[in-house]
């Protein structure tokens, strides 16, 4: 697997199968494939969100995803993929907005 990190973007792009991930600040996580994130440390996603594309994806461990004071955007793309995310969601009352075709499992202790 690899991460890769477009500086022009502040976009996280992960392919592969797992990983173990501390602290990151973003602006936008994209899981391609089949990546398994297990976050060690928080992950924060400043502005635009998760994109899950080409397959079945996790986001697990003791880290939280803390959102920010905006709706955070979790596109889930095809009818095939899904992102499970049993990492614990924090932060503002603002919420998630999912989109896409996919399956978003929230599975976590959310307080959300």
């Amino acid at each position: 697997g690899r991460m890769k990190f477009n500086r022009r973007v502040g976009r996280q792009e992960v392919t592969g199968a797992g990983f173990n991930q501390g602290a990151l600040t973003i602006n936008t996580l994209k899981l391609s494939g089949s990546p398994n994130i297990n976050l060690t440390g928080n992950l924060t996603i400043s502005t635009r969100g998760i994109l899950a594309t080409g397959g079945n994806s996790t986001l697990s461990g003791t880290g939280s995803i803390p959102l920010t004071t905006t709706t955070s955007v979790i596109r889930v793309n095809g009818s095939t993929d899904s992102l499970t995310i049993s990492a614990p969601i924090t932060g503002t009352t603002a919420g998630i907005a999912k989109n896409g075709a996919g399956t978003l499992i929230l599975s976590g202790a959310n307080s959300t």
